[in-house]
């Protein structure tokens, strides 16, 4: 009776060791195929970002304070049209304060709440040199790219209940790293849609 019962479990562990080692190997074929951007993808990011954005036909607003920084939180989504081209789009909600004055010239500091919605497009640029190389430079986990972004929206004073225009242009760069296919974090730089975004990004 114990031999058989250390017999089973010398199967078990083989079994188990097999089991691994394949899932390990399919992994791996997976991602020596698979590049971190590829055309047809789609990129969700959710994040945490600050920005500034021009704030048109501001009453009271003097014009070294129509540039209003702001931070909050971001959506934007990527859309593969070319093997190392992106386009997109970018949103969210964003808090700041303003110095703002009123109809008497009363100035003072005020919260404006901003709501950006716009359009990048993106250069992917890691994936080319990955292509080009005959070494293995981990793209399909790592994915660097440099962009344009371009966009308008609203600015709300809740104080006053003012509504003014925004708008933003600018250019960024960043990086985005996968820890399994689906699922990864990134961080961009830059100005524009925003000094600094990062977060997670999930590909749909």
């Amino acid at each position: 009776m114990p031999y058989i019962c250390l017999k089973t479990k010398i199967m078990v562990r083989i079994l188990y060791v097999i089991a691994i080692t394949f899932l390990l190997s399919v992994f791996t074929v997976e991602n020596a195929k698979a590049q971190a951007f590829s055309k047809g993808d789609f990129k969700l990011s959710v994040g945490l970002t600050g920005g500034n954005f021009y704030n048109f036909n501001s009453a009271g607003l003097k014009n070294k304070h129509r540039f209003v920084n702001t931070g909050g939180v971001s959506v934007q989504g990527e859309w593969g049209i070319h093997e190392y081209v992106g386009m997109g789009f970018f949103t969210g909600i964003q808090g700041g304060s303003v110095y703002w004055g009123d109809s008497d010239n009363n100035y003072k500091n005020r919260g404006v709440l901003s709501i950006p919605i716009g359009m990048n497009a993106n250069f992917h640029f890691y994936q080319l040199i990955s292509d080009k190389s005959s070494k293995n430079i981990h793209a399909d986990k790592l994915d660097v790219y440099a962009g344009l972004s371009l966009g308008t929206g609203l600015s709300v004073v809740p104080g006053d209940g003012r509504v003014n225009g925004i708008f933003y242009v600018g250019p960024h760069v960043g990086a985005r790293f996968f820890f399994n296919p689906n699922f990864g974090v990134y961080l961009e730089l830059g100005y524009g849609q925003a000094y600094a975004n990062a977060g997670l990004v999930f590909q749909l």
